[in-house]
Parts: C-alpha cells; sequence; structure tokens
C-alpha cells in the first residue's frame, strides 16, 4: 500500500504501473489522461471504492505468504519507492525484495487468459505487466529478475512468471518516459487525443459548429455505416439460427455432435429455460 508521501510523489513522475499508459497498452489511461492528470488538469481517478483494486491489495500479504511457501524464498516488505537513474522522472515501488538474491517480486491478482498468459515460470506475461516489471528492475540497478506472482480468480491458485532483466527494453522505457515528460508535462503540450473519452475530456461541451468532411471522414463514415449494417444482418441471422436450434431441441437437454456438445436449452433451479452455445 502506497504512503501519502509516496501518492503526491507520483504527480512528479511515471511510476511503473504507468508505463504502459505511454505505449498504448493499458485498458484504463491513455496518454491524454495520464498528461492531464500530472499537469494537475484533473485528479486521479479515486479507486477506493474500486472492488478490484480493494480485493488486490487485501490479499497481497496472503499471496507473499503463499510464494513464500512454494519457493523457499524469504520476502522484505520494505515500501520504498526507488528512482531510475537514468531518469528523474521514472520511478518504481517494488512489492517484495527477494531476501540475499538480486531478484524482486510483483503481485498481481487477475483473470485468467490463455491467449494472455503462458506457461508456469516462463516470461509469457501480457506486454503491461513486462514494462512494469523492466521499469522496477531499471529503478533497481544490480537486479536481474522479477518474479511476477499472479493469483487467478479462476484457479484461486497462484501462478509464478520470471521475467528477466533486458536492457533494450528498459532503454526504450527510459526514453519514452523522458520524452513524454519533456515534450508534453514540462512544456503543456497535450499529446494526441486517442479515444472518445480523450474528446470527451478535452471538449467537455461542443461548439455547435460542424466540421466539413474530407476524403478521411467520409472514408470512415462509410466504413462505420457498412460495418452496422453488416451487424445488423449478422444478428438477424444468428437470431434465426438460434430459434432453430431450440426448435430442434425440443424436449431434449441439447445437441451432440461425436461426442462433443454442441449446445444446450437447459432448465435452471427456477425452472426457466436457458441456451447455451459452445463456440470453437
Amino acid at each position: 500500500m502506497l504512503t501519502t508521501e509516496q501518492l503526491l510523489q507520483r504527480k512528479n513522475g511515471i511510476g511503473a504501473s504507468e508505463v504502459s499508459v505511454l505505449f498504448n497498452l493499458n485498458d484504463y489511461m491513455t496518454p491524454y489522461k495520464l498528461w492531464a492528470i500530472k499537469t494537475g488538469m484533473i485528479e486521479p481517478d479515486d479507486l477506493s471504492d474500486n472492488d478490484a483494486v480493494w480485493w488486490g491489495c487485501e490479499l497481497e500479504d496472503v499471496i507473499a505468504k503463499r510464494y513464500s511457501h512454494e519457493t523457499w524464498e524469504t520476502l522484505e516488505n520494505l515500501n520504498i519507492t526507488k528512482i531510475c537513474p537514468e531518469s528523474e522522472y521514472l520511478f518504481a515501488t517494488p512489492d517484495r525484495f527477494v531476501s540475499v538474491k538480486n531478484k524482486l517480486v510483483e503481485i498481481k491478482t487477475a483473470s485468467y487468459n490463455p491467449d494472455k498468459w503462458g506457461e508456469k515460470f516462463t516470461s509469457q506475461v501480457p506486454m503491461a505487466y513486462q514494462l512494469q516489471c523492466q521499469t522496477q528492475m531499471a529503478c533497481c540497478p544490480g537486479y536481474d529478475s522479477v518474479d511476477l506472482v499472479v493469483f487467478f480468480w479462476q484457479t484461486r491458485g497462484i501462478q509464478i512468471y520470471t521475467v528477466n532483466r533486458d536492457e533494450e527494453m528498459i532503454k526504450s522505457i527510459v526514453n519514452t518516459v523522458n520524452r513524454f515528460w519533456a515534450h508534453h508535462v514540462l512544456a503543456n503540450v497535450a499529446p494526441e487525443l486517442f479515444n472518445a473519452d480523450d474528446v470527451k475530456l478535452c471538449y467537455p461541451k461542443d461548439n455547435s459548429e460542424f466540421l466539413e468532411a474530407t476524403p478521411i471522414e467520409v472514408d470512415s463514415y462509410i466504413k462505420l455505416n457498412n460495418i452496422r449494417k453488416d451487424l445488423k444482418e449478422l444478428e438477424a441471422n444468428a437470431l434465426k439460427y438460434k430459434n432453430d436450434l431450440i426448435v430442434m431441441m425440443g424436449a431434449n437437454t441439447g445437441i451432440t455432435h461425436n461426442g462433443d456438445i454442441l449446445c444446450t436449452y437447459k432448465a435452471d433451479k427456477r425452472g426457466s429455460r436457458r441456451f447455451n452455445f459452445k463456440e470453437e
């Protein structure tokens, strides 16, 4: 848990968990919003009522204890913020330090997605976490690896991944942070708008004027219009085939093919039948 002093320090630089924003790899923030926060234009989001954040904080000690049980490693919870020697604007607060070893530990809770997470003890983790781990090592010279310990909600167990120091990635992070801070924060020049939320943040009210379309706007309009038409047709077809399958099942629980369940139409505890479809 960050102290009040550490939270205030976050205004003066980019923390390890924020680096992914500058690479457009953060699902919750854009470079523009980060710039607005760092320049004091807006306050950071209040996450005190966020369930995911609350559970992550509450479970941190438990996950760390489980990691020590499985690895026999002794952990130190120093709760100190380290500044990168190559950038005064880049800092990290590692969750844990492994005693007598040049290793850090980062603790996460997450939903498991096989497309994003690899086998245990590999470095196959989402790039946002790769960047966070590399930032921690950038701020902690002499540390060669980070054990990323993830508690997956589906399995109710931890998975340990090892991210080794990558000097090329660290160099890219340092350069990106320095460029962002110099060209945008210190110069007070906003980054490009990235999505609709950025537009609402930058222009909370419209100006009652119209923009004359160029070929670029016309092309986007035509593509969006065509996609919306295709979606309507696809949704109508999906509903038709769903109804066809339900009628075919009749009183049966479902339909199988070569031993595989294709779809079901089962009654729940309240007696209401629900359609479930197995996607390939």
